[in-house]
């Protein structure tokens, strides 16, 4: 599977978010240094020491994935796979993590699009009825969801369209089964400062890989030096 070169970000997510734990809690606090995150890292270390990563640059990530047969990423991603690799349709699947916590389903929490309509818009008003309109609106959900899209308007799984089958994976009702992947999803907390987390750890997991830091002594410079920048404490 694919792994950033320049240390490992995206699935010390995953994986703490797998046990139940968000990288903030509901004060905005940084959970960096809890024990998930040290769970995180060993099983990221196990799979590095059996030679099952694949590394690259981020911007790569789906090439290198699309090499390898493991792309861990959310729903939207569908749409760009069948597009980019069109010569790849009927080897895909799309499946669930496996479980970090033992008969546990506990997903990660996986994107999501935000539409803004500024003070100063021209037509603020047609703007947000047009928005309005493609959120609730059953014929755009299901017109969307022909494209691979994944929706978070519950009511559009409703709809025949949520069972279509896409060829680009073997014929799999993928929106069904993004849909119940989704409901087991962690509860989670996200701040404007939380993608600046991203860079913190990709630090700690470089050093930890490849200067041989101790793991902990790294965590806590991070989490410190983040927490410090923010004005927020660690837990």
């Amino acid at each position: 599977m694919y792994m950033r070169d320049t240390g490992e970000v995206d699935m010390i997510n995953y994986l703490t978010e797998q046990q139940e734990v968000s990288m903030f809690d509901e004060s905005g606090n940084l959970n960096l240094l809890n024990d998930a995150v040290i769970k995180a890292y060993d099983v990221v270390n196990q799979i590095q020491e059996a030679d099952l990563a694949a590394y690259g640059p981020s911007n790569d990530y789906i090439k290198i994935g699309q090499e390898t047969g493991v792309i861990l990423q959310g729903g939207w991603l569908a749409s760009m796979q069948s597009k980019d690799f069109p010569d790849d349709s009927g080897n895909w699947r799309v499946a669930k993590l496996p479980q970090m916590i033992e008969g546990k389903d506990v997903a990660p929490m996986s994107g999501g699009s935000s539409y803004y309509v500024t003070k100063n818009s021209e037509n603020a008003t047609v703007a947000y009825q047009f928005i309005t309109f493609a959120l609730t609106d059953l014929d755009a959900l299901q017109a969307y969801m022909g494209f691979m899209g994944l929706l978070a308007n519950m009511e559009a799984y409703e709809t025949e369209v949520a069972k279509k089958q896409f060829e680009y994976y073997g014929n799999q009702s993928i929106l069904e089964e993004l849909n119940e992947i989704s409901k087991t999803s962690v509860n989670g907390y996200v701040y404007p400062y939380s993608t600046d987390l991203a860079n913190y750890i990709q630090q700690a997991s470089y050093d930890i890989q490849y200067n041989g830091a101790m793991l902990k002594q790294r965590l806590e410079k991070q989490a410190n030096d983040f927490a410090q920048k923010y004005g927020i404490k660690v837990n």
